[in-house]
């Protein structure tokens, strides 16, 4: 279930990993797309603009060439197609003296607002001394486009014939796409159009900016304005002007961001609808399985009582035959001591193992109490002198140096008890059955680092194979008589008072280990 759900989750992040992922690389090929299309945009308007002043150009040159131009009116024709009504020089036209004076103006007034004077004004300069076509922003209170041309005569120069554009006029084939500004700077830096130019786009920083992306010709990312934008400046022909074309980045990654939202709300719910799934399973699973562990146990809990049962029935079985063999004895007037000695010994089997089960149900209430343990090892010896089988045995008891512990003495003794009975019973066997010559059992109390140990050792060949997956279990037993309490009360009366029972095959036989702690 554990590998279920994390195999889940995995799968839930790779998703929502991979349309990140997928999310970012749209946003990169968007940034890439978009760069482009600027620099084509840009490149587009500087060239429509050259074009249109060209256009402009042209048609002030017509004018120039007009013989009634120097006179004191201006041929109203040309003034009409050039200035009245008309998309040309919306602004006005004038013919300049070479001092700056103007010699007419239409309409009248056209200059009144001009400062610095005529004569300082770049464009009027640069026409003058390059002897050609200057375009420039005409300075006074409004921004105007100045296109500024020599009059010729006898290939002399004799004025200069001035068309004025006003920045709100039309000068571009098309406008801005939306989330787009299109900006016109004049050799000063100043932004002639718009007309209300953004708050970014003001200060010498900017122009200096501007002048900078025009050498590079390509698209730069920039944060401008407290946002991130795309930039693209070009010189606007073989004029001063520049024109800068500004893209905001967020409207450009808008729509694959507003893609992202639903791919993730849809992974999300995707995920949320298996995990459910999941969570219904698993409820469904974890029922079925404590049903199942329920059942098990309770047939576990059966199959043991059916073995208790029958090793109690065994063992009561054995007695009542050596009672009836007793009493058939004392009928038939054979030897009464014989008799005697077989009822006593069948009572007192029978007395064992209603004890055994007495003790292996009652709670245990374990005291701590400071004992010796190679005292309480020797009173468990001393009680089974009157086992028959020990007169049998050759007992190395290693009990005189004193072993300090803490425990619970009445526990203690039962469990050694229990343990030494099993090692007695075991090497008579294995004797009587030719494993062994001779019955041995080794006894020792000794301190060890910080524990009390009290050590049983049998040279009875051994419990048969898988007794150490077994052993200490309740009813679990290798002999031919017996229940199979004795080491599971021994184990757990030990284990209650803080110690340890281990067991560990030999080379001869087997050893229990007792571990108790130091008083």
């Amino acid at each position: 279930m554990r590998s279920m759900l994390v195999a889940l989750v995995a799968v839930a992040l790779l998703g929502i990993g991979g349309a990140i992922v997928s999310y970012r690389a749209d946003v990169a090929e968007a940034h890439t797309q978009v760069q482009e299309r600027v620099a084509r945009s840009g490149q587009l308007y500087a060239e429509s603009l050259a074009l249109h002043l060209g256009v402009l150009r042209g048609e002030l040159k017509q004018l120039a060439d007009d013989p009634q131009l120097l006179s004191s009116e201006p041929n109203p024709v040309l003034l009409r197609v050039e200035h009245d009504g008309q998309d040309m020089f919306g602004g006005g036209v004038a013919l300049l003296e070479l001092d700056g004076s103007p010699r007419w103006a239409e309409p009248k007034g056209l200059l009144d607002d001009v400062k610095p004077a005529i004569s300082h004004q770049a464009w009027f300069q640069r026409a003058l001394v390059l002897d050609d076509t200057a375009i420039d922003t005409l300075d006074g209170e409004k921004p105007r486009l100045a296109i500024a041309m020599p009059v010729l005569r006898d290939g002399r120069e004799v004025a200069l014939l001035l068309g004025v554009v006003d920045a709100d006029d039309k000068l571009f084939f098309g406008d801005a796409a939306p989330g787009e500004h299109l900006l016109v700077l004049g050799a000063d830096g100043d932004v002639m159009l718009p007309v209300e130019p953004p708050k970014w786009a003001a200060g010498p920083a900017f122009a200096a900016r501007v002048d900078a992306l025009a050498a590079q010709r390509h698209t730069v990312r920039e944060e401008l304005g407290g946002k991130g934008r795309f930039l693209y400046a070009s010189r606007i022909g073989g004029s001063s002007l520049r024109v800068l074309l500004v893209a905001d980045e967020e409207r450009a990654i808008a729509p694959i961001r507003a893609r992202l939202l639903p791919q993730l709300v849809f992974l999300a719910a995707v995920q949320l609808l298996t995990l459910g799934v999941f969570a219904v399973f698993l409820g469904r699973q974890y029922r079925a399985s404590v049903s199942l562990e329920v059942a098990f146990a309770q047939r576990e809990k059966m199959a043991a009582l059916g073995q208790a049962a029958s090793l109690i029935a065994h063992e009561v079985k054995n007695s009542l035959n050596g009672l009836k063999t007793a009493t058939s004895l004392v009928e038939s007037g054979g030897d009464v001591a014989v008799a005697a000695r077989t009822l006593q010994g069948q009572v007192d089997r029978l007395r064992h193992l209603a004890s055994s089960l007495l003790d292996f149900a009652r709670p245990l209430e374990p005291k701590r109490v400071s004992l010796k343990a190679n005292a309480l090892a020797r009173e468990a010896t001393e009680g089974l002198r009157a086992l028959p089988e020990l007169a049998e045995v050759a007992l190395d008891a290693r009990l005189d140096a004193d072993v300090e512990a803490v425990g619970d003495p009445l526990l203690l003794v039962t469990a050694l008890d229990n343990l030494i009975r099993n090692a007695i019973e075991a090497s008579v066997a294995a004797r009587d059955v030719g494993v062994r010559a001779e019955a041995k059992v080794r006894v020792e109390a000794r301190r060890e680092n910080d524990a009390a140990i009290v050590e049983v050792e049998d040279e009875a060949g051994g419990p048969p194979a898988g007794f150490e997956d077994t052993w200490g279990q309740p009813f679990s037993t290798t002999k031919s008589k017996g229940i199979g309490l004795g080491l599971a009360m021994a184990r757990r009366a030990i284990e209650e008072q803080g110690g340890r029972l281990e067991f560990k095959r030999t080379a001869l036989g087997s050893r229990f280990t007792v571990q108790l702690k130091v008083a």
